[in-house]
């Protein structure tokens, strides 16, 4: 369990419940006023996780 919740993070939640609710074209677009740095950090730890995909365009 304390693995999971070092995983899902409040912040990590906030995003993924956000992801839900709105279509996003960018991370920066994204930042959820957060600095860039640290929501792409959460992003890409989601998706090597498999929770998430990325999409290049």
């Amino acid at each position: 369990m304390e693995q999971l919740s070092c995983i899902f993070t409040p912040k990590r939640l906030n995003l993924l419940e956000a992801l839900k609710e709105i279509d996003v074209k960018s991370i920066k677009e994204f930042s959820l006023q957060r600095y860039f740095k640290n929501v792409y950090t959460d992003v890409k730890i989601l998706e090597q996780l498999g929770i998430i995909k990325l999409e290049k365009k």
